[in-house]
């Protein structure tokens, strides 16, 4: 009788570790197959030069459009800038960044490595949890293309991250009228002044 209590219970020990072990290779298994994702979260943002200094800041809400529209009666020139957030845990290598009216690439704007600040060399390094901001000074937001909806990044393992840019046309068109306004008030102070 007590030899089949103690193998009974033997018995049950063996299968509920057994079960704990089979449990833990699982979610071992299922970690390392996430861990091991790349994970880029990529942003449109603005950028202007302020004492040889790049001040960026996000697409702008309601809110912000008031300190954007300052600046742009100050006659600061807007610049495009992609904000890049390396989520993961591994290093990863940025080969090309740009933006692009679909998904498809076919009417892409490449932005990496030529027109950047800072100048960087392709393909660039990110650690684990970092984030890079590239703004190209050589081109006005206000000039880009009609119809750019996405920005994106790829990696130099040809994994392709997109972002849409949310409210870009309706914030270009507000920024556009703001800018023609700014240039025809100037004009004709200069006229009067003259």
């Amino acid at each position: 009788m007590k030899d089949f209590t103690f193998m009974s219970i033997m018995t049950i020990c063996s299968a509920g570790l057994g079960l704990i072990g089979a449990l833990l290779g699982i979610v071992n298994t299922l970690s390392l197959l996430f861990d091991r994702r790349i994970e880029i979260k990529v942003h449109f943002e603005f950028a202007y030069l302020l004492e040889k200094r790049l001040v960026s800041f996000p697409l702008p809400t309601t809110a912000s459009r008031k300190t954007i529209t300052e600046k742009l009666k100050q006659g600061r020139v807007l610049n495009p800038s992609i904000r890049i957030v390396n989520k993961s845990k591994y290093t990863i290598f940025i080969t090309d960044v740009g933006l692009s009216r679909n998904r498809t690439l076919k009417n892409k704007m490449e932005l990496f490595p030529n027109l950047v600040q800072p100048h960087l060399d392709a393909p660039y390094k990110m650690e684990p949890f970092s984030s890079l901001i590239l703004t190209c000074t050589d081109i006005n937001v206000l000039s880009l293309p009609v119809g750019v909806r996405y920005v994106y990044a790829t990696t130099a393992h040809g994994k392709r991250f997109f972002s849409k840019i949310a409210r870009l046309r309706k914030t270009m068109e507000i920024f556009k009228h703001i800018a023609t306004e700014f240039k025809d008030k100037s004009s004709e102070i200069l006229k009067y002044s003259n």
